[in-house]
């Protein structure tokens, strides 16, 4: 018997996870997560997570509580899995609590915690010639840390304050000085 592979099944790269909150903190926001560009999909409260919950409004869910993963078989099927990551407070399938690994699929509910919030799990698998269903997230969501990109300076646009950019070492603001303030960049960066 061999083991399960992963992502070699025939279209499979074009599957797309979709998780449709539907309590807690982040009701009513659907993330799509292209399985082409993910090994799994990590959910918590950590910055590192895939699936991010809020930290502050939801305390009962762990920094890595659950994780996502998929496998594809001999024929090219695939499977879902959740597993639990040994959470404080569990995680939940269908009103089930998650022992070690489980199944999921398309329309499942997952629960993290037994109070926590709430998402549908979904599974896009789409056909090579079909357009998506949803396309991807952009709603700017308040509750999150992460700010939206700030739009970009056309290039060769002078800024009237002088430019900015993050150090290398330290991440923090490092004035550049604008021309038009009689500052040189090449001397300002060999100063550094």
């Amino acid at each position: 018997m061999s083991l399960p592979l992963r992502g070699t099944g025939r279209g499979s790269e074009l599957d797309r996870i979709i998780v449709h909150f539907i309590s807690g903190a982040r009701a009513g926001h659907t993330e799509v997560y292209p399985v082409a560009r993910f090994e799994s999909l990590y959910i918590g409260r950590d910055p590192g997570c895939d699936v991010r919950v809020d930290p502050e409004r939801e305390p009962m869910v762990s920094r890595s509580h659950a994780v996502v993963e998929w496998l594809d078989d001999e024929e090219g099927q695939r499977s879902y899995l959740l597993t639990d990551l040994l959470s404080s407070n569990g995680s939940y399938l269908n009103g089930e609590r998650v022992r070690g690994t489980v199944e999921i699929r398309d329309g499942d509910h997952v629960r993290l915690g037994a109070q926590g919030p709430e998402f549908v799990f979904g599974i896009e698998r789409a056909q090579p010639d079909q357009q998506p269903a949803i396309t991807q997230s952009v709603r700017v969501d308040p509750h999150l840390r992460t700010p939206p990109p700030l739009p970009r300076a056309p290039v060769g646009a002078a800024s009237a304050t002088g430019a900015t950019r993050r150090g290398s070492i330290t991440g923090s603001p490092t004035a550049i000085p604008d021309a038009e303030q009689g500052g040189d960049l090449g001397s300002a960066l060999e100063r550094r």
